[in-house]
């Protein structure tokens, strides 16, 4: 019995194919490894078996009568050893949380589309949301992230990049009654105050584009607050006298909540003015994705986005 305990899913799934293949070389194909690798198994089964089980022939191995008795039962536990494994497999992959970061501002859409492909398809796994940060791209080529939504991100290895949508709309914000309302809009009249702007590319040194307008049109400028934070951003512009820039048809219904803010739609004066930098590029969301993650959830999750997106920019 003590000999028995040394039988493993491995030397058992080397029987099971010497006996079918009656060939060393065969079964070394069969199974991915060395001729080696198959005379040590085959060595430690007569050990165990105190028996020779093949007789060596001059094309192949023919099985003895033991062997014949065995192969059945070794036959039967390498399938259920498989079956059992596979099942493992599957267990483990619908345990592991898929990890998502984006600004806070979106993790409300992602929960709403992750939830979307779990209830209504049926595809069982758990997620976790982060908040996104400077250094994603690192994060998702190390596997904390599986996926991650960016603005215009740049390319990099192990990272495949799924387009959503264009940003949409532009917003001027400020706190209701703000004087700035009361005249015609324009970027003169929009700088004459501090401005608070929406940090969609996650990069403190890089300069806002209305920095970059406000220099080549000689237009003095303050910018009081650049955050990724909408909540906070909000929160900022309706206790002070700053005006806020947000990007994002996105962010439209989180406008209309704040009863003590009023916005304006400057999407025309905006393009416009981006239309004019030698750099111009259109704003637009990419899902990124790890190149070790599912694909398959990647563009279902793709898929859902567009459909939100699409919808907040009728």
């Amino acid at each position: 019995m003590k000999k028995i305990d040394h039988l493993d899913s491995f030397t058992l799934s080397v029987f099971v194919e010497l006996y079918e293949q009656k060939s060393g070389t065969a079964a070394a194909s069969k199974l991915a490894i060395t001729q080696s690798k198959v005379s040590r198994t085959l060595t430690s089964l007569r050990h165990i078996f105190e028996n020779e089980l093949f007789i060596r022939q001059q094309h192949g191995m023919k099985p003895n009568h033991l062997a014949d008795r065995l192969y059945p039962l070794a036959k039967t536990l390498v399938a259920n050893y498989r079956s059992l494994a596979h099942t493992m497999e599957i267990t483990v992959a619908e345990n592991k949380a898929v990890n998502v970061a984006a600004q806070g501002n979106f993790h409300n859409i992602i929960f709403d589309c992750l939830n979307q492909i779990t209830n209504g398809e049926g595809a069982q796994f758990s997620f976790e949301l982060h908040t996104i940060a400077s250094d994603f791209q690192k994060k998702l080529v190390n596997g904390v992230f599986d996926y991650c939504i960016a603005v215009n991100p740049a390319q990099a290895d192990g990272i495949t990049q799924y387009e959503i949508g264009e940003i949409g709309r532009y917003f001027l914000v400020a706190k209701k009654g703000h004087p700035v309302f009361n005249s015609k809009i324009t970027l003169e009249s929009i700088l004459k105050y501090k401005v608070a702007i929406s940090n969609y590319a996650l990069d403190e040194q890089k300069m806002p584009r209305i920095d970059k307008i406000a220099y080549q049109k000689k237009i003095p400028i303050t910018v009081a607050l650049k955050i990724s934070d909408m909540r906070l951003l909000l929160d900022y512009l309706e206790l002070g006298d700053s005006v806020g820039l947000v990007a994002g048809s996105v962010f439209l219904h989180t406008l209309q909540e704040r009863s003590d803010l009023e916005f304006l739609d400057i999407t025309e004066l905006s393009t416009n003015l981006f239309s004019e930098t030698s750099t111009y590029k259109e704003l637009k969301y990419y899902l990124l994705a790890n190149d070790s993650s599912d694909d398959i959830l990647a563009l279902k999750l793709t898929e859902k986005l567009r459909e939100h997106f699409y919808n907040d920019n009728q």
